[in-house]
């Protein structure tokens, strides 16, 4: 395992050296966007998580158009969340890894399912 850690250290160093600027559109982690998405994020997993059941049980949020754009709306930033899950670099060995490719690996490896779980917008689905 520490074999396979320290050869993506050694990967990553090799791709910057020879692509300074094709890892431009990936998100450093720590960083001021990443951190604002994450805090969006937060709060529209707890409305979630505190209205769809309350509408599902008392049919408090009416099936108004507005509650119909919102709804849509929190649907599309749960798929931006997870098209993001793919841009979104990481540290290892005090290195951030940026290599798309990497990046990718790590992600199907880790929360991959669950962001995909969630952004799917079930609703839409059911009544198509």
């Amino acid at each position: 395992m520490d074999a396979e850690l320290s050869e993506t250290a050694t990967e990553e160093r090799k791709w910057r050296k020879s692509h300074p600027y094709s890892s431009w559109l990936v998100l450093r982690p720590g960083s001021k966007v990443l951190s604002m998405w994450d805090m969006i994020i937060v709060v529209i997993v707890v409305w979630s998580a505190l209205f769809i059941p309350l509408d599902i049980a008392f049919k408090v949020v009416t099936d108004s158009l507005s509650s119909k754009i919102s709804m849509a709306v929190l649907d599309l930033l749960f798929i931006l969340d997870f098209a993001l899950g793919f841009r979104t670099a990481y540290a290892f060995e005090h290195i951030v890894i940026r290599r798309p490719s990497l990046v990718a690996k790590r992600y199907f490896r880790g929360w991959f399912f669950i962001d995909f779980v969630a952004a799917v917008p079930l609703d839409v689905m059911v009544l198509a």
